[in-house]
């Protein structure tokens, strides 16, 4: 999964949800890794509910931008102005721009080898207590953005 990642939280019969409608479908055809989700009552959507409280979502419609999951960062944006204006369009364009390229991009001519191929190391585990909370809960979100796409 590349990050930064959008989310969009929205409810069925929402007024306010009803009105970005187009501003949502725009922000969904000019970005990459944009997650819509309509929050529909009834226990198949139960996960769906737990993601939009882990990011402390209590009204419609409403956006998240998630920069990074190690820490996780995110930025929460709710209510109808968020999405007029190309206010989260924006916001997230800025996200995407800041967010860090890969320090060795895929070669274009696929018909030669790099001459040093990337080496992935592991850290090993983590020691301290303190810093498993953060990977935890990473994990747990990105456990339930895989199940939802």
């Amino acid at each position: 999964m590349n990050y930064p990642e959008l989310i969009i939280f929205t409810q069925p019969n929402c007024p306010h949800c009803e009105a970005v409608k187009t501003d949502i479908d725009t922000i969904k055809a000019n970005f990459p890794n944009v997650t819509h989700i309509d929050l529909k009552p009834g226990p198949s959507k139960e996960a769906d509910t737990k993601l939009a409280s882990t990011f402390g979502v209590v009204a419609t419609p409403s956006a998240v931008i998630i920069e990074d999951t190690t820490p996780i960062t995110f930025t929460l944006y709710e209510g109808e102005n968020s999405f007029k204006e190309n206010f989260l369009a924006n916001a997230y364009q800025r996200a995407i721009n800041k967010a860090p390229k890969p320090a060795n991009p895929v070669p274009t001519n696929t018909t030669t080898k790099p001459n040093n191929p990337p080496i992935s190391v592991d850290p090993g585990p983590v020691t301290s207590s303190d810093n498993k909370k953060p990977i935890l809960i990473a994990a747990a979100i990105v456990a339930l953005l895989l199940i939802l796409k």
